[in-house]
């Protein structure tokens, strides 16, 4: 009976893998993928070799002699690529001797396993998304507030994608569609508006369903990479703020680019009110010049940065160039006690820049 004899020598290479990353790419691969090794030193002719992938035999043949003639070298297998290898997993190869004597090997000791993950799109390592946090959703009870979390996505310049919604999420800069086709800018980044549709979870239609964004190639189903979507809710105002003002919705989550806006959005206490809202930020915090649901009007009363309360609500947002965590504030001009505050921690975008 033959006996297999683990050759510690024995070191298998697929030549599909990218080095650099030590991953398999299925867009890069053909229908077989090529598993060999370096020659070993008691290798010979006489010898079989099988490949195992994931404890499953993939194929058995002998060494070979070289084109030449001159030496002894290993086999090489041609293994169907989508039958062996799956998109999120990790693969494991080995290669086992047997010799036809039975003879035990001085050598003998566990072979080399070659692991590395299988990743169905190259370009997933070329992705990046950053988010914030902590927006509540969108209600028709309040459709001048636009509560939004900011999906910043990084990749190569000019390319397009296609971002796909999950559970509640919605894309605001195509009119609260579920998807939302892209371009990168030249310098490689897109922000992606998200917002929450309430009306969706109180249904039940999607209430188990996490709240996420997907990206795709254009067209296809392949998902290259997955984030969780972190919402919030109206906040009830406290102590003093409870005299002008019912709840806030404030990211709590922001990301310190100086470009991308956290919103505050508020509900007065009053429904009818129309007032002034004065605004107090800490230093390193700027006051956004828009919202995603209308323009800022900006005044320097009392040297403060102000926006109107139309229909007992308002909304402005505000950026930082630096990570730390920030206040806000916030009072109305009828109602200067009832102060309101809440804190931002801005982050870094993840990863830093892309190369």
């Amino acid at each position: 009976m033959q006996t297999i004899i683990e050759i510690p020598e024995v070191v298998p290479s697929l030549l599909e893998l990218d080095q650099a990353r030590q991953t398999l790419y299925l867009n890069t691969v053909g229908e077989y993928s090529h598993i060999t090794s370096q020659p070993w030193s008691s290798i010979n002719i006489n010898q079989s070799v099988t490949v195992y992938i994931n404890n499953i035999s993939a194929g058995t043949a002998p060494p070979v002699l070289s084109a030449d003639g001159t030496e002894v070298v290993p086999p090489r297998f041609a293994v169907e690529t989508h039958k062996y290898f799956q998109a999120g997993t990790n693969a494991a190869v080995y290669l086992a001797v047997t010799q036809p004597d039975g003879s035990p090997n001085p050598n003998s000791k566990n072979t080399k396993t070659l692991t590395f993950p299988v990743v169905a799109d190259s370009l997933s390592d070329e992705l990046k998304i950053d988010i914030t946090e902590g927006a509540a959703g969108y209600s028709d009870q309040r459709p001048s507030l636009l509560p939004a979390n900011v999906a910043v996505i990084r990749g190569p310049a000019n390319m397009e994608l296609e971002a796909l919604s999950g559970g509640a999420v919605r894309f605001q800069d195509v009119g609260g569609a579920e998807s939302c086709i892209f371009s990168f800018d030249e310098n490689g980044r897109c922000p992606l508006v998200l917002i929450r549709i309430d009306s969706l979870r109180a249904s039940g239609v999607l209430a188990a369903v996490p709240d996420s964004i997907s990206l795709v190639r254009r067209g296809e189903t392949d998902v290259l990479i997955k984030k969780p979507v972190v919402f919030g809710d109206y906040i009830p105002a406290t102590g003093d703020a409870a005299l002008a003002f019912n709840s806030v919705s404030c990211n709590t989550i922001g990301i310190a680019d100086g470009q991308t806006i956290c919103i505050v959005s508020i509900v007065m206490k009053n429904p009818a009110l129309n007032d002034k809202l004065y605004i107090k930020l800490d230093a390193g915090l700027k006051l956004a010049d828009r919202t995603f649901s209308n323009r800022q009007d900006a005044d320097t009363d009392l040297n403060l940065p102000s926006t109107m309360i139309v229909n007992g609500m308002a909304e402005f947002g505000v950026t930082a160039d630096s990570p730390g965590t920030y206040s806000v504030g916030a009072f109305p001009q009828s109602q200067t006690a009832a102060y309101l505050t809440n804190s931002i921690e801005f982050r870094s975008l993840s990863g830093g820049a892309l190369s």
